[in-house]
């Protein structure tokens, strides 16, 4: 376990974001196997300015909660991020994203255990009742992990996304708090959380 972690998974541990890994922020934020699904930044180029206001703007915790994600055995580095963004209280949702941006470390079920863990902590932590994503029907991998932790298709915008001439849709999906534990109970620790000032409840 890392320093300074506050969710500690099998293979993962979550920071906060961190000046010192800025470089590797835009790093990923401009390769375009990574960013080509990522909605608002779909074709962007990051300079060192711009990747400056995203981590400033990403850092501010409001309505959102980013972590950096380590991987236990390589502690000298991260391999991605994720977050819970637009955090509503008074109607108990948010949404999810999770970056894998080091390629070695992809399509090695680390983005399910990322989001698994995300998700527990926004309805454990933080007391929501729903979270919900959108990805890019083209995104045929990040499609595999939402169903494995139980997301329901809800909608989809059609050709929201247009990507070198040819348009996508926008699926969207989400899922509630009792349907996320009833088929992932037995993956989650009692004791992932490891800020002492932040109490879990899974009622």
């Amino acid at each position: 376990m890392l320093s300074g972690t506050i969710i500690e998974g099998k293979n993962l541990d979550f920071k906060p974001l961190s000046r010192e890994y800025l470089d590797l922020y835009v790093k990923w934020l401009n390769d375009l196997k990574v960013n080509k699904f990522l909605g608002p930044v779909i074709g962007s180029v990051f300079t060192r300015e711009k990747g400056e206001e995203w981590y400033e703007e990403m850092k501010d915790q409001g309505n959102r909660r980013i972590f950096t994600l380590h991987f236990k055995e390589r502690e000298r580095a991260p391999i991605g991020y994720c977050g819970l963004y637009d955090i509503d209280h008074r109607h108990e949702r948010a949404s999810i994203q999770v970056i894998i941006g080091e390629k070695e470390y992809q399509n090695r079920g680390l983005g399910t255990e990322a989001s698994r863990l995300l998700v527990d902590y926004a309805f454990s932590a933080l007391g929501l009742e729903t979270i919900n994503l959108s990805l890019m029907e083209a995104n045929e991998a990040a499609k595999q992990v939402p169903k494995k932790l139980g997301f329901k298709e809800t909608g989809r915008v059609r050709d929201f996304w247009q990507i070198g001439g040819n348009f996508h849709d926008k699926i969207i999906m989400d899922i509630k708090k009792g349907e996320f534990y009833e088929k992932n109970e037995a993956e989650l620790s009692e004791n992932y959380l490891l800020d002492e000032k932040v109490k879990t409840t899974r009622e």
